[in-house]
């Protein structure tokens, strides 16, 4: 574990017995002598199975505060009573969770929706590339046979009757010829 910024700031690196995963019930006490209130010792009897990490931040805070010379706020847990609702805010909120069940009933309806149309468009791209890349594959062997097809051929055309049927001679004409 690396506690750098702890011992720059204090000079020491912290004890860490009671850091441990299993925490016997006498670590426990020990380290809760130095709490102030019962709930601190109550809130760090339930946050002491964090771990090492939550003890590591925890010293961290602690050594920014005393750097800046300010003391550990002590937490309070609030405890929150339920609110008595009137019958118009009950009826509210029943229409409200209502219609919140029929929006998220239709946003999956809608998901579903596009999600298959998505897919039948993704298949019909598929089955177009497929298509196209048979074309290509076609072209690409009838193209050989043709290159072949002038390599082999012989043409017996003399160059001036060429020249005065096609108006070019045929070695121009004919790149592949032997």
């Amino acid at each position: 574990m690396d506690f750098a910024f702890y011992s720059q700031a204090t000079g020491s690196v912290p004890d860490l017995s009671h850091a441990n995963y299993q925490v016997s019930n006498e670590t426990t006490q020990q380290t809760c002598a130095s709490f102030t209130t019962s709930e601190d010792e109550e809130l760090f009897k339930i946050n002491n199975g964090g771990g090492a990490v939550k003890m590591e931040l925890r010293y961290a805070i602690e050594a920014k505060r005393a750097g800046k010379g300010l003391d550990m706020p002590i937490l309070e847990q609030m405890h929150r009573l339920p609110k008595q609702l009137t019958i118009e805010e009950e009826e509210r909120r029943r229409v409200r969770r209502e219609r919140n069940k029929v929006a998220a009933s239709r946003c999956r309806v809608k998901r579903k929706c596009h999600v298959r149309r998505l897919l039948k468009e993704s298949d019909d791209l598929t089955k177009s590339n497929n298509s196209l890349q048979n074309e290509i594959n076609k072209l690409e062997y009838e193209k050989q046979k043709l290159e072949g097809a002038i390599k082999n051929h012989a043409c017996k055309m003399s160059n001036n009757a060429f020249l005065e049927v096609h108006g070019t001679t045929k070695d121009r004409l004919c790149r592949y010829g032997n």
